[in-house]
């Protein structure tokens, strides 16, 4: 499976179908994970410092070339609040450079 995410993660046409599927369940969990965190934030069951450093991991995340693509096809799945989060945060490092993972 981590081998699925490292090649997912540097551009999905680097997989197979089997590992395109695998990679697509693999970041819809990993993002419902995020969007339940941003939700109890939201919600106030959630601390600003506990919110600080998931916030920071999420965008993180979003930035692999495979997890770009992956978000850009499948965001219309998640709440409309945190396809906001996930936007503003992509404008705010639009200059970064896409990461890249060594297989």
């Amino acid at each position: 499976m981590v081998k699925i995410f490292l090649t997912g993660s540097n551009g999905i046409d680097q997989l197979e179908d089997l590992g395109k599927a695998q990679f697509g369940l693999l970041l819809t969990s990993l993002f419902r994970h995020f969007e339940n965190l941003h939700y109890q934030y939201l919600e106030g069951a959630m601390g600003n410092d506990a919110w600080d450093g998931w916030s920071q991991r999420i965008i993180g995340s979003t930035r692999s070339v495979g997890a770009l693509e992956f978000w850009d096809q499948q965001k219309m799945v998640f709440s409309p609040k945190f396809r906001e989060f996930v936007e503003e945060s992509r404008k705010r490092n639009a200059g970064a450079p896409a990461m890249t993972l060594k297989v």
